[in-house]
């Protein structure tokens, strides 16, 4: 046979076995790029709970050495008043996990004038290398001499959503108010600026009580109770888990708390900002240092979220069930 015959003989694809080797090439495509979305996303979950239980190894360590917990949020108080005839002046502050700035504090008073502006930085207000802004606030806490790494402050998950926003955070963690803050005490107890809980003697059940949650970065259409932007003076962004609780409320082993304690402006709730296949969840690290992924309520709403954040917080257990956590009286959060 010649070689022009050859040449005539030769087949091509057509049209139609072109358009089966794309799609066939496009739904590999597919696939491999949703199994490396899964993974990409669970990498970033197992590291935040990774930063999580991290930072509650810190604070038994911490706990351990100074043989009470550490301050939740910062606090400073002044006082004044007469003693034999001398005008006395006292001044207290205590930094928390995550310290305030520099520029958010005046220096030691001279005078019985209040301090002002005494406040936790937010963690979107990302001023580097100065003495305020965010940057200054991790170092200045209590916790930086032992995890002084600031990629172990921030949840991956919580990075990537806030790039969306154009803002970094420093830190996506917020500790329970319970330990070491003056609002905790509730307004049915004297509030004491120096309030500690001492290694060893909680209240509640350290394997039930909050330690660290996330900050609410993901709208889960609860009522807009995520957070996308600078503000050093919301208290969504600050290091310090502010919760509300009831008359009813109790701790763990039944014991009524306070008569009342609600904070004066909107309780704050953790973060639901992980998916788990189908589902989203919640990282939570309790005091005794174990990881849970909470799933997130069926048909949630802020009341439920803050109902389940206040149990948490105080070292309530809870139940779900059928899409609902349920407390020990079958209450619904």
């Amino acid at each position: 046979m010649s070689a022009e015959k050859a040449c005539k003989t030769k087949s091509a694809f057509t049209l139609l076995e072109l358009l089966i080797v794309i799609a066939g090439i496009g739904a590999l495509m597919a696939v491999v790029l949703v199994m490396n979305s899964g993974a990409t996303e669970g990498a970033r979950s197992t590291k935040c709970k990774s930063h999580m239980r991290n930072l509650a190894q810190a604070v038994q360590s911490y706990s351990i050495s100074h043989e009470h917990y550490p301050n939740a949020g910062s606090y400073q108080i002044f006082g004044s008043g007469q003693s034999n005839g001398k005008l006395m002046i006292r001044y207290n502050e205590a930094k928390g996990w995550i310290g305030w700035n520099e520029g958010a504090r005046n220096k030691y008073p001279a005078s019985n004038s209040a301090i002002q502006n005494g406040w936790n930085e937010s963690c979107m207000n990302n001023q580097e290398n100065t003495r305020s802004g965010a940057y200054y606030a991790v170092t200045n806490g209590t916790l930086w001499s032992l995890v002084h790494d600031l990629e172990s402050y921030v949840c991956p998950e919580h990075r990537r959503i806030s790039r969306k926003h154009n803002v970094t955070p420093l830190w996506s963690y917020v500790m329970n108010a319970y330990f070491g803050y003056d609002w905790t005490r509730g307004s049915g107890c004297a509030h004491d600026w120096s309030w500690r809980i001492r290694y060893g003697e909680m209240g509640q059940a350290a394997d039930r009580t909050l330690l660290f949650a996330e900050i609410p970065c993901v709208d889960v259409g609860a009522g807009e109770i995520y957070v996308t932007r600078r503000s050093s003076g919301d208290h969504y962004t600050d290091c310090t888990l502010q919760f509300h609780t009831d008359k009813n409320a109790r701790d763990s082993g039944g014991t009524k708390k306070c008569n009342t304690w609600k904070w004066e402006g909107t309780p704050e709730v953790i973060g639901f900002n992980h998916k788990a296949g189908k589902f989203r969840v919640a990282h939570v690290v309790f005091a005794d240092s174990h990881v849970e992924e909470l799933l997130l309520p069926s048909n949630p709403s802020r009341g439920k979220l803050e109902s389940l954040t206040a149990n948490l917080c105080n070292g309530i257990q809870v139940t779900y069930r059928k899409g609902e956590y349920v407390d020990p009286d079958g209450r619904s959060n």
